[in-house]
């Protein structure tokens, strides 16, 4: 009999995750446990570099039309931004807009900021504007500490949606810390199960939260 996996967050019947997990066994379930709202952006800080946590966070900047376009740059008043992203899947949301990406991290906070600060940081401290949710715990940032000077963009609010609910399953896959609170502060704990976390963020979030993580997992 299949294990039951529950992710938080939708996939494509053409997912490459889907087909792994299913190829492993798993009869997997997915829906986001969250909403997402836009929040206004009024100005955005000439710095160097834009630095994205997130495809959401590339989403809804560019959807708001602030910036200008010169072919595959973002321009801002003193000339184009630099493009950044904590992953992969962060750099593809750039990259399907149309837009050359100059740094890529691997998806950890402390090995991304770690390379950002060995490959951008060395000669001089830049100028950063890192994209996030106006309730983001701004774990690179915070990483790279004062090698860069850093300003906030919050382009959209997170938030836990009260009617999405997480079915009994034997494998929890979370997705962000958000997404571990609204999942385990409803689930049934008397059901055996195990966690695994997309990064060490998410499982910071849930070990806080009194829980044990069987496994971080990147999503692929």
């Amino acid at each position: 009999m299949s294990r039951r996996l529950f992710i938080t967050r939708p996939l494509a019947e053409d997912s490459p995750l889907l087909a792994q997990l299913q190829g492993e066994g798993f009869d997997v379930s997915g829906h986001s446990m969250l909403t997402f709202e836009p929040v206004v952006v009024e100005q955005i800080e000439p710095t160097e570099w834009l630095f994205a946590y997130s495809p959401r966070g590339v989403k809804f900047l560019l959807g708001q039309d602030k910036l200008k376009r010169d072919g595959k740059r973002l321009h801002g008043t003193n000339g184009f931004f630099k493009l950044a992203a904590v992953g992969e899947g962060t750099a593809n949301a750039w990259l399907e807009a149309g837009l050359k990406v100059d740094f890529v991290g691997d998806g950890e906070p402390a090995t991304t900021a770690s390379a950002f600060a060995k490959t951008h940081c060395a000669a001089t401290k830049p100028t950063v504007t890192f994209l996030q949710a106006a309730n983001s715990r701004r774990s690179v940032e915070r990483r790279l500490g004062d090698q860069v000077s850093a300003q906030t963009l919050s382009v959209y609010r997170s938030i836990i949606n009260k009617h999405a609910g997480a079915p009994i399953a034997e494998v929890y896959y979370l997705t962000s810390p958000l997404s571990a609170e609204a999942v385990l502060t409803q689930i049934d704990q008397d059901h055996p199960f195990d966690i695994w976390c997309v990064g060490s963020v998410t499982a910071g979030r849930v070990r806080e939260l009194g829980f044990q993580v069987q496994r971080i997992r990147p999503l692929i």
